[in-house]
């Protein structure tokens, strides 16, 4: 969009370290099928909204998300040409824009009926969940809001089957404010990457402390963001993990960033992948 390009334009030249960030992301794979058909007895279905930063650098996050829904007994439609929720417009103040995409959700939504809609980013889950709020008044955004779940939150109410991979590493979590804060999912994620065989859980000092990504914030305001970053580091440091889960694609970016700007040994990974690992849908 334009007026993400223009924010990109401000951005100091020491925070290139984005571009690195994106550097580890493997390659897409092909684009989702319209429906993904569950493995054994349908336990419902849901609407997947692949976002626009998550579409474009998590392909693979999505179709994680997707195939996980399926192993817990859930039909998955993913609709094709979506649009953006409206998240990152009112993050920047322009409320009508996000109300005119929010729109556009509904409308796909009323195409696809389902029992849950649910979106990789904690960013869009926590809007989508807000959706009776943003359009006050439209008995149709109340229904949304009421049917928007978190993905994690979702796959540990209906449960996974046992994983099949153990993975051998030392997971720190760290609590993405609009997940934490606006959609209450914490304990969920623990308890999914806990039945992890093999995998060990480690305390994060302030998880739910902000990164400095918070939507666009780390573009509008660098020099505080940078600020938080470097705290969220130092936190990471001393958890003594080799990885840490986050799942919102800004703080995935933003912590990449400043682990490759510091050089520590930790990658930064959404719960969901390290779960399709486990799982065995990762190659």
């Amino acid at each position: 969009a334009p007026w993400l390009r223009a924010l990109a334009r401000r951005v100091p030249s020491s925070w290139t370290s984005y571009a690195a960030a994106l550097r580890p992301l493997r390659p897409a794979p092909s684009a989702l099928p319209r429906v993904i058909e569950p493995e054994g007895d349908v336990r419902g279905e849901a609407l997947l909204l692949t976002g626009c930063v998550a579409h474009d650098l998590f392909p693979r996050t999505n179709a994680a998300i997707a195939g996980l829904l399926a192993r817990a007994g859930v039909r998955v439609r993913v609709p094709q040409a979506q649009g953006c929720c409206g998240a990152l417009s009112l993050h920047l103040g322009h409320e009508a824009r996000a109300r005119a995409l929010a729109r556009d959700v509904l409308t796909l939504a009323a195409l696809h009926p389902t029992d849950w809609v649910v979106a990789t980013a904690a960013g869009c889950g926590a809007l989508l969940s807000d959706y009776g709020r943003l359009l006050s008044g439209d008995p149709a955004a109340a229904d949304l809001a009421r049917r928007a779940r978190d993905p994690l939150a979702l796959l540990d109410e209906l449960g996974l089957p046992p994983a099949r991979h153990p993975l051998a590493r030392t997971v720190a979590v760290h609590d993405p404010c609009h997940l934490a804060h606006a959609q209450g999912v914490r304990a969920e994620v623990r308890r999914l990457l806990g039945a992890i065989p093999a995998l060990r859980l480690v305390d994060l000092p302030e998880s739910d402390f902000c990164c400095g990504s918070a939507g666009t914030y780390n573009l509008t305001e660098p020099g505080l963001a940078g600020r938080l970053l470097e705290r969220k580091m130092r936190r990471v440091a001393e958890s003594g993990a080799d990885v840490v889960a986050a799942a919102n694609p800004g703080c995935l970016l933003q912590m990449r960033a400043g682990a490759l700007v510091r050089r520590m040994p930790v990658t930064v990974e959404h719960p969901i992948d390290l779960l399709a690992a486990a799982h065995g849908l990762h190659v």
